[in-house]
């Protein structure tokens, strides 16, 4: 690459130099910190210059972790935010206060990369971790917000040592690499408590839990379960979203008797201003209310079941179900969950995460539904979906973050 290398030029660098999960899936994976320690001591550890809090879970850590760092927007503190993946654009992972990190940033550290000749091969997420830490460092963040990438324990956030650490759920997810048990993904996920500062815990199960205080306790940690809150003074907030908004409410409450001055009294400003301060997409978004149609990322099974659940509340008549899914997901479990009394839009995207045609064809035939139809396209996919939709119906579009990048 030249001098002259554009953004563009940039971020294809970085997808296409070195691994990444967004793209390839497990294979990505790179199970040891050493990598992104190595790069952070090049660039002179700017993570020791910040405060962080840290949220893993098989489902919700996006949305707690938008919540909680719209509130500390409202709050008055500079909060950076770091997450993961991206929709259309890369620095959607890297907000300060909401705004992007600058495409010249991320042209800089890229030549810093490529002018350094590591003789290592960092991959394309502990890249982008280090980019996001050293820019939040210059901006002098009072506090990130950080979600995990994948587990917990070797995820390469892992690095950092945070005020807090927050589990929101756990479920069978990701097999392959974090064990084929409740218990041996919670050890994996309970890999992000650090000695002596807190862990709350959201929704987990009992075994899961189990094994999260047994952790916790080794560290000389406090557990804090989740408490409950109904947020009848938010409107339009689904019952799996108080969940993780309530888990957010318990951290930043702890927060506060920890020294923050999080105004709590600013939650209803915090979701109402929840895209602006973190550029939060997909999760139950509201795109057309007559007739109703509803775009969230559920990706696993627990998840889009409780989507669903909450999805069905909100219309009278048929449901209408747009749906594409990544290959290294159970899509068996998935067909297993949808209701039968459902039509169903299935569809491919344009990534090589994307579940072939066959794969969809033969685990959607397993089960009996209304109307079930095949495209290539989650395009036409949503427009046929409005076509076969009355005023009183539905429909939902979900499964993935690459279906939705295909939507722009």
């Amino acid at each position: 690459m030249h001098s002259n290398q554009s953004y563009e030029d940039c971020t294809a660098w970085l997808f296409e130099q070195f691994p990444s999960y967004q793209k390839i899936g497990s294979k990505a994976y790179k199970p040891t910190l050493e990598n992104t320690r190595k790069l952070l001591s090049i660039f002179d550890n700017p993570e020791k210059k910040l405060k962080f809090i840290h949220i893993a879970g098989s489902n919700g850590k996006g949305s707690t972790a938008a919540y909680i760092a719209s509130l500390s927007r409202e709050s008055g503190y500079k909060t950076g935010l770091f997450t993961s993946p991206h929709i259309k654009d890369f620095r959607e992972r890297i907000r300060v206060n909401g705004e992007m990190i600058n495409e010249v940033n991320v042209i800089q550290f890229v030549r810093q990369i490529q002018n350094f000749k590591l003789d290592f091969n960092p991959s394309f997420f502990e890249m982008s971790l280090v980019l996001a830490l050293l820019y939040f460092s210059e901006l002098e963040c009072d506090i990130v917000v950080l979600e995990t990438g994948l587990g917990g324990r070797l995820d390469a956030t892992n690095v950092v040592r945070s005020e807090i650490s927050i589990i929101t759920t756990i479920s069978l997810e990701h097999q392959k690499i974090l064990g084929n048990t409740i218990e041996k993904i919670a050890v994996e996920k309970a890999g992000i408590i650090k000695n002596g500062n807190p862990i709350v815990i959201g929704n987990v199960p009992s075994d899961a839990r189990e094994e999260i205080v047994r952790i916790a306790s080794d560290r000389a940690s406090q557990v804090i379960d989740f408490e409950y809150k109904d947020w009848k003074e938010i409107p339009l907030i689904t019952d799996y979203q108080k969940i993780n908004l309530s888990i957010a409410d318990t951290a930043v409450k702890i927060m506060h008797r920890r020294g923050w001055n999080f105004k709590l009294s600013e939650w209803p400003a915090a979701i109402q201003n929840l895209s602006k301060n973190t550029g939060f997409f997909g999760r139950f978004e509201i795109v057309n209310k007559n007739p109703l149609e509803v775009w969230d990322v559920s990706h696993n099974a627990e998840g889009i079941e409780t989507t669903l659940s909450s999805f069905e509340k909100m219309f009278e008549g048929r449901m209408n179900i747009v749906i594409g899914l990544s290959s290294d997901k159970n899509i068996l479990e998935i067909v297993r969950i949808l209701p039968s009394k459902s039509n169903l839009f299935v569809t491919t995207f344009s990534s090589e995460r994307s579940a072939s045609m066959d794969q969809l064809r033969s685990a959607f035939e397993t089960k009996k539904f209304e109307k079930v139809m095949y495209f290539s396209n989650p395009k036409t996919a949503i427009n046929r979906a409005k076509e076969h939709s009355s005023f009183s119906d539905g429909t939902i579009v979900l499964g993935s973050f690459f279906l939705f990048e295909n939507l722009f």
